[in-house]
């Protein structure tokens, strides 16, 4: 299965500084908002690989992240507009958040299905 969240988070720092920068720049005539960046997953038997995507909407070569798929598990999924669920690997506290926008919502379930528990 292949597909493409935007993976991870932004902070409210980041976001704040970022408005604040183009609204000065820009004289108040401009908002900017930030989003996890768009990467490019490959769900296979054996993993799940994310591939940082390229400007013509394909994977760039360097591999971004490989994380065993049987030490994996989706939980808190949430769909409205966009589909959103977050991942976490056996033994690390932290979850990495998977957000689809609305054409992608499909996958998104199909994603979060394939690595429920059973």
């Amino acid at each position: 299965m292949a597909c493409t969240p935007n993976v991870g988070t932004v902070s409210v720092k980041r976001q704040v500084a970022t408005a604040a920068v183009a609204s000065i720049a820009t004289a108040g005539m401009l908002i900017v908002a930030v989003r996890p960046k768009t990467r490019y997953a490959v769900l296979t038997n054996q993993r799940l690989l994310l591939f940082d995507m390229a400007p013509s909407g394909r994977p760039a070569p360097p591999l971004v992240a490989e994380l065993p798929r049987p030490a994996l598990t989706s939980s808190r999924f949430k769909s409205a507009l966009k589909a959103t669920f977050h991942i976490s690997m056996e033994g690390d506290p932290k979850s990495l958040k998977m957000e689809f926008p609305f054409p992608g919502r499909h996958d998104a379930r199909q994603l979060a299905d394939a690595l429920a528990r059973q």
